[in-house]
Order: structure tokens, then sequence, then C-alpha cells
């Protein structure tokens, strides 16, 4: 069924046009249902049509395609709704988030659990500490944070479900270290309980790519009359201090509300939003 929906999100109102010769994306993917399902459905599809469009991107700095928690609001109206899908879904173990800190509004990276587990594998060449993680991940996603002893008990519980004796802490505990060191997991600064937050190796790169995108795009915006421009137009422009094409920092910009993005006949206005010191915009 969402291979069908993803195939009428693309393809309907012209949405099949490619990015590249600079026509619109279709971001129309407005929530109108009520029931919880439907909207879950939208959502997940919303996931799956971002993926899609910037997989070439993060495979050509061999990456897994990721998106951010926002720039599903510029698909699906309804963010509440979103936001709840979101949370079930990582608590079924389908999707995992990745804590993204940003200058201004911080982010949260989505990627699909089957994705981080296939790159994990493939990227460690099926090191041990990497296949007991895959095995217990999807019972680790409810959290953007992962605690050491979560992680210990899940894989002791995994172990005798199948009679067989669980490892060591000791052991597991090596497991942790090494998945930290090859970029799979990153300390908190928390001092009293041993907890990491989901990563990648090379995601530095994109942190740094979005930041001065949206740097960038805040100096052009700031540059044109009434601080308004066509999206039209600014896809036309060429960034150079990012991997990632001009229409995933326009999703990021408008979906952390850095920028308003009103449709217009042909295409969307966008508005540069002020930033108050309380963080809100107007």
């Amino acid at each position: 069924m969402l291979r069908h929906k993803r195939r009428r999100l693309l393809s309907s109102d012209g949405g099949s046009r490619s990015i590249e010769s600079g026509e619109e994306p279709l971001d129309t993917l407005h929530d109108h249902a009520v029931n919880d399902d439907a909207v879950m459905d939208d959502t997940l599809a919303a996931i799956h049509v971002l993926l899609s469009r910037y997989h070439a991107e993060f495979a050509s700095v061999g990456l897994p395609s990721l998106v951010l928690w926002h720039q599903i609001y510029c698909l699906v109206d309804n963010r509440t709704a979103v936001d709840q899908s979101i949370q079930r879904m990582r608590t079924n173990g389908l999707i995992l988030t990745l804590r993204i800190s940003l200058p201004g509004p911080h982010a949260t990276a989505i990627m699909l659990t089957s994705d981080y587990i296939a790159f994990m594998l493939q990227y460690t060449k099926q090191h041990r500490a990497t296949r007991i993680f895959a095995k217990v991940l999807r019972q680790l996603t409810k959290s953007p944070v992962v605690a050491a002893t979560a992680f210990m008990d899940a894989v002791q519980a995994l172990f005798r479900s199948r009679n067989r004796p669980p490892p060591p802490t000791s052991m597991l505990d090596l497991d942790l270290t090494h998945l930290v060191q090859r970029g799979f997991l990153v300390a908190t600064t928390n001092l009293e309980v041993k907890q990491f937050y989901f990563s990648l190796p090379r995601l530095g790169m994109i942190i740094t790519g979005v930041a001065r995108a949206r740097s960038a795009l805040t100096s052009l915006l700031k540059r044109q009359p009434y601080k308004q421009m066509l999206e039209v137009d600014m896809r036309k422009k060429k960034l150079t201090c990012s991997c990632l094409s001009m229409d995933f920092h326009i999703l990021d910009m408008a979906g952390a509300a850095l920028v308003g993005r009103v449709p217009s006949s042909q295409t969307f206005v966008l508005t540069l939003n002020i930033m108050d010191d309380d963080g809100t915009t107007r």
C-alpha cells in the first residue's frame, strides 16, 4: 500500500518533475485525515518520499539517506499528528532519531532502522559489536538516548530467550566502546548515567553543511526587497557550502520556521522570519 501511496505522491499534480531542472518538487501531502492510522501512513509516506528524493546526495558522500523531522511539516500539515506518528514508529522500532546540534533551532534527523542497520553492518564489516547491537536495536529506538544498562539488559534477555549464556557485562561494555569509536554512538554529558545518542560516521559534515546553508540563505534573503524571494529563483542559486541540494535546505528552513513559505500561483514565496530572543519567530 505504501508503495502505491508513494507513487501517487511523486506523480500527481506534476510532482514527478525533476528538481535538477529547476521545477518545483511536490510538497503538497496535506493531512485531511481524521483516522490516526491514515495520518501515520501519510507521515511514513512523506518520510519515504524525502528519503528517496535525497538518496543520491547522501550516497555521494557515503552515507545512508536521512531526513530532518521538521522537513516533514512541509509535506503534512498536521504537526501534532506527525509528531505522534513519528513517536509511534520510533516506539515500534521502524525508525530511529539522531540528535542534530545546530545554531538556532536544533534538529532531529530520522532514519529507517533497517537502513541504519544495513549501513552499520557494512561499514564495520560485520563486526561482532555491531551484529549484537543490530539484533536489539529495534528495542532501543523509543528515545534518541540509549542507556548502557538498557543495551546490556536487551542483549542478555535475547541470549536467555535462545537458551544461551549471556555475554559478560565487561564484553558488552567493550562493544559499546567499539560503537562509539566507529561513530555510531556519541556519549552524552550525563555524568550520573552512562548514556549515548545515536549517530553516524561523518554526520558532522552534514551538520556543518546545514548550518552553513542556513547562514547563506539567511544572508541571501536579507539582501532581497522585503526579505522575500520566489522559491523557483532561489533554486537557481548554487550552494558551495553543502553537499546537499537547495531543496533540502529550503525545506529545512521552512520546517524550522526560519523562513515563511507561502504558495503563490506557480511557486512558493519565501520570506525571512525574524527570530526573537525567546526563540519565537515573527
